[in-house]
């Protein structure tokens, strides 16, 4: 959660991790809660969802799913959303039915303590009750095509040439030589449906990118030092952010399997590792007001 707009329809706006570990309250003391919140169904049939936190002690959203709200009020202990595939037991209709919600915090807020009410807000108008445990999930090893190790040729060592991301409209930390086209580092601007466009990233890095277009961990084990630029061209796979149906085939787009190993020479080799998952024990459909 950012203090503006997010339209969660966009691929991005899901991907990209806050950071923040989750903030319990202290042993004893009681959770906090927004002062006051309403929910309400929506009945649009839009997928169109949208969470919006116009200032630190405000949360709103439209049209939202109960499985959005819990994948990021409940986040990885890294701080990251939790993926699809680290969450079980949901009723179908926590996908697909859609509420808008308003609420309003006695105070300006940190992400952490407004995530914490979220929380709140999960247990007490959704009857949601959760617990974590370990267990045992499919995954993918990152590891070379070829055994002479030679690239694909949409992947290349990295030059290190390219300008840190310093926001979005920001000024260039980095004069640009005449006739130089400064490329940003990382992912910035450079993961959409059916595309990633990487520049100076380590191979951990990537493979923890593409967890979110395969759903599920992927591990690199190519043993590729140093930094790499990379562009990865495919038909997405992964549904619609929300529950919505799977994205239409891109024309003349492989799979992203396909595409990672004739594109960059790697290969996603099966594997099981073990792995924390949130558990839902139980959930309602909320009472309007």
């Amino acid at each position: 959660m950012r203090f503006n707009t997010l339209a969660l329809c966009s691929f991005t706006a899901l991907s990209v991790a806050s950071g923040l570990a989750q903030s319990p309250a202290a042993p004893g003391s009681p959770a906090p809660r927004f002062e006051v919140a309403s929910i309400r169904a929506n009945k649009s049939n839009d997928l169109n969802r949208r969470i919006t936190i116009p200032s630190p002690e405000q949360f709103t959203a439209t049209n939202i799913t109960v499985r959005l709200l819990v994948e990021d009020a409940y986040r990885h202990p890294s701080g990251r959303m939790r993926r699809e595939y680290e969450i079980v037991g949901w009723p179908d209709w926590t996908e697909t039915d859609g509420f808008d919600v308003m609420a309003k915090a006695g105070a300006p807020g940190s992400e952490a303590e407004l995530r914490a009410m979220l929380q709140s807000l999960l247990t007490d108008r959704f009857h949601l009750k959760v617990h974590t445990e370990t267990r045992e999930l499919p995954t993918y090893a990152l590891v070379l095509n070829r055994a002479d190790g030679q690239f694909g040729p949409q992947l290349q060592k990295s030059t290190g040439e390219c300008q840190p991301f310093a926001g979005r409209g920001a000024v260039p930390r980095e004069p640009v030589k005449p006739g130089q086209t400064l490329r940003t580092c990382g992912f910035a601007g450079g993961i959409g449906p059916g595309r990633m466009n990487a520049v100076n990233v380590t191979m951990t890095q990537f493979a923890n990118a593409l967890a979110n277009q395969v759903d599920r961990e992927v591990a690199d084990k190519t043993g590729l030092a140093g930094t790499f630029d990379l562009t990865l061209l495919f038909t997405p796979q992964r549904r619609l952010p929300l529950g919505g149906p799977p994205r239409e085939p891109t024309a003349d787009a492989p799979s992203v399997f396909t595409a990672v190993r004739e594109q960059l020479g790697l290969r996603l080799d099966n594997q099981r590792a073990p792995a924390e998952v949130l558990v839902i024990d139980s959930v309602d459909r909320p009472t309007e007001n």
